[in-house]
């Protein structure tokens, strides 16, 4: 089994997979951050505005997103 396959036992052990990020100017937890970043990257995809898409995809799942801020997340991945 994939270890992105397993679901966290406790919250503490769900917490040390939240990564922080600045989207506008303030700090923002993201959970699986790392684990989308692995899954991109097997993708082999060049462009920048695809690799920030593909994040986004994965990464809206399991976060909470706000449509007006999309854009500002994405950009926040680089």
């Amino acid at each position: 089994m994939d270890h992105r396959d397993r679901k966290p036992s406790c919250a503490a052990e769900a917490l040390w997979g939240i990564r922080t990020i600045i989207v506008n100017g303030k700090s923002i937890g993201i959970s699986g951050l790392c684990d989308a970043i692995i899954d991109v990257q097997d993708l082999n995809l060049i462009a920048k505005e695809d690799i920030k898409s593909a994040l986004l995809e994965r990464v809206s799942c399991h976060n909470y997103i706000p449509e007006t801020l999309r854009t500002a997340y994405a950009d926040a991945f680089f």
